[in-house]
């Protein structure tokens, strides 16, 4: 079994190419309810089809069955967002790493949402990647290596009352065992000067975001 996963969930679904690369890669795809009509859009067919099914298009859902697609049908009143339930499933099934598409969408609440399931996945020992047209966001709580190209911008952003022990190797602006508070615009638009950079925290979350240039 993979312990690598995708989560398409119903925002805008963006980088499409992307997605593409990694199903190619055999990775399975576990789409989160009303998702399931944007990937009908681009023909692409998921593994699983999870939620409260409220948002789908019921000729969508039909054809998903008769396609032989999983589905995992939850009650409208439940503890957790679709989009946490396609984590749950990843996670159940021994994922270390997701990449999610489609977090960024018109609701900003389920959009922050999306964000902090960064945290939720950390506990959940899984790294989420959330993929959108222009960056990459992932936490921070111990070490991050990231691959990139000299002129790739990085931003990162304490998403606890503070962040200590904040390293980086490889930029433009280096960092060394800094403190950054919560609401500090510190980190925003550093620049990758090497292929290969580190990021490195004492204490608390960052996240990552990285845009190639």
């Amino acid at each position: 079994m993979s312990d690598t996963f995708i989560i398409v969930t119903n925002g805008i679904l963006e980088n499409v190419d992307k997605l593409r690369q990694l199903m190619r890669e055999g990775y399975p795809l576990v789409c989160a309810d009303g998702a399931a009509d944007s990937l009908k859009a681009f023909n692409i067919l998921p593994d699983v089809l999870i939620g409260d099914l409220d948002s789908i298009d019921p000729a969508t859902q039909k054809n998903l069955e008769q396609e032989g697609v999983i589905v995992e049908k939850w009650p409208a009143e439940k503890d957790y967002t679709d989009t946490e339930l396609a984590l749950l499933y990843c996670s159940q099934r021994e994922a270390n790493q997701v990449f999610l598409f489609g977090s960024i969408g018109s609701r900003l609440d389920h959009s922050l949402a999306n964000v902090f399931l960064t945290v939720r996945a950390q506990k959940l020992g899984i790294r989420l990647y959330i993929v959108t047209d222009t960056s990459i966001v992932t936490l921070v709580d111990k070490e991050l290596f990231l691959k990139g190209k000299p002129g790739d911008l990085l931003s990162i952003l304490p998403i606890t009352n503070q962040v200590t022990g904040a390293t980086l190797k490889g930029f433009k602006y280096p960092l060394e065992n800094a403190a950054i508070e919560l609401g500090s615009t510190l980190g925003i638009s550093n620049e990758f000067l090497a292929a290969e950079t580190s990021i490195t925290v004492k204490s608390g979350y960052l996240l990552a975001i990285h845009t190639p240039g």
